[in-house]
């Protein structure tokens, strides 16, 4: 079970970087592809989910010696997650969640209730989460280094680029949602 779970998202995480980096980067170009662009994106996570198969066996093989504790932690992150990722999904619609509104330009979507009044990207937020979890629950070497370069691809490249894309759609209305709501780390408040 665990090694399935772990295989799942090594062979499945792709295509975060696959979709939004360069959907961010050529905003143009994916929005005259239109519905096109998942295929696009389809065959290019396809080409790495072969990849991944093939190498499937060294891996999953490592395995991080952790504390039994943490698969509890764990599985509170994947739940915690998870279920942040169907709250931002129900206040996004499926379209959202799945780059639609970037591809269309839409002018009317910018959601600022719910989970984006707590931080700006709580779907990013989300799978962190969720990868931290599984990581804790697998202690899968693979998919910690997947939890740590994830953070990193979406923190330092991904949000960046959808911010300069939801400034250039919504100006100062995203200038001052930016200004009052955290990025990523909610703001603590006792």
């Amino acid at each position: 079970m665990k090694e399935h779970l772990a295989f799942a998202v090594i062979v499945l995480w792709p295509v975060i970087p696959l979709m939004w980096i360069p959907m961010h980067l050529f905003t143009a170009f994916f929005r005259r592809l239109g519905k096109w662009s998942y295929f696009l994106v389809f065959l290019a996570w396809l080409a790495a989910a072969v990849l991944i198969f093939s190498l499937r066996d060294m891996l999953l093989s490592p395995i991080v010696n952790l504390p039994r504790g943490l698969a509890t932690i764990g599985m509170v992150l994947l739940l915690g997650g998870t279920l942040l990722q169907i709250w931002t999904a129900k206040l996004l619609s499926f379209t959202g969640i799945t780059g639609g509104h970037e591809l269309e330009n839409r002018q009317d979507v910018f959601q600022r209730n719910g989970a984006y009044h707590i931080v700006r990207h709580p779907t990013y937020l989300a799978h962190t989460f969720m990868l931290l979890g599984i990581f804790f629950i697998t202690r899968s070497a693979a998919v910690g280094c997947i939890a740590v370069v994830d953070f990193i691809i979406v923190y330092f490249v991904i949000i960046p680029l959808e911010e300069r894309e939801l400034l250039a759609r919504f100006g100062p209305a995203y200038e001052e949602y930016r200004r009052k709501v955290p990025r990523f780390f909610p703001h603590i408040r006792l």
